[in-house]
């Protein structure tokens, strides 16, 4: 280890994170400082070169990062690097699973007791749910059925009924498979 880069402590970093993981996770890689950008660069060559394996969630494919940034031309042969010896995914989705921190920081399923309170919450994660977009009434067809939703936000595909308006009435099963119908 005294040998590893006399002077240059990322080979002996690179071995030492190499001799205590063979898998390294990050969630949001990105790069956006001109230093970190030709560390990461070296140290990731460092990294690769002892068999490390990356596993990386990020915004933006590789050959966005660092884009625009200060001597960027130094940061590409990492981009290389990435796109060799990592597989690609675009986990490109309709949904965004981000909002369901928001839910969940209710800590709880159910809303009780009915009241104002509950009224304020469920107002609340509606207006996360369809992201501040207005709703407009929308008809559902239901095999002959007409289930008036008078809360929709089509472009997220979110409606809010009320308790009534869903158990009430003899909807049967086929409520989740419908074709949708505006008003």
């Amino acid at each position: 280890q005294a040998n590893l880069g006399a002077g240059d402590p990322v080979p002996a970093l690179a071995h030492d994170i190499a001799q205590s993981a063979a898998l390294l996770c990050f969630d949001e890689f990105q790069v956006t400082d001109v230093a970190d950008a030709l560390v990461i660069r070296r140290l990731f060559h460092q990294l690769f070169s002892h068999g490390i394996v990356m596993v990386a969630t990020s915004n933006r494919p590789p050959d966005d990062l660092y884009k625009n940034g200060l001597q960027r031309p130094l940061f590409v042969p990492f981009i290389g690097d990435l796109k060799q010896r990592c597989e690609v995914h675009d986990l490109d989705s309709p949904n965004d699973y981000r909002m369901l921190k928001h839910l969940a920081r209710a800590g709880r399923t159910y809303m009780t007791p009915l009241g104002p309170d509950t009224d304020e919450a469920m107002d609340e994660f509606f207006g996360l749910l369809t992201k501040g977009r207005g709703t407009k009434p929308l008809t559902l067809q239901l095999r002959g059925r007409k289930l008036k939703v008078e809360r929709a936000a089509r472009k997220v595909d979110v409606a809010r009924f009320g308790f009534d308006e869903l158990c009430g009435k003899p909807l049967g099963a086929e409520v989740g498979q419908t074709d949708r119908q505006t008003n």
